[in-house]
């Protein structure tokens, strides 16, 4: 169950190998634990994330079509949220 309700827009490149590629499979992912996410990146295809379970859980998560041609060209941004705790 996410903790915050508000839509984080993540702009991030996906790969397998090493730096930023990596990094945005994982962030993407663990982000998406917490909150509503949607993801905007310049491709996304089986041999970038590794596997086709990951590449369908990566899909779900993908900002519609008119959000990823702004994206392209564009830095990687993360939107900051502050996570709230949840009660024991």
């Amino acid at each position: 169950m996410p903790l915050v309700s508000e839509l984080v827009y993540l702009a991030l490149p996906m790969g397998t190998a090493h730096g930023w590629g990596v990094c945005g499979r994982y962030i993407t992912r663990e982000l998406a634990r917490l909150a509503p996410v949607r993801l905007i990146t310049d491709r996304l295809e089986a041999r970038l994330v590794g596997d086709e379970l990951e590449l369908v859980a990566l899909q779900a998560l993908l900002a519609p079509a008119e959000l990823q041609a702004q994206g392209r060209g564009s830095s990687s941004i993360i939107r900051s949220f502050n996570v709230s705790s949840t009660p024991a």
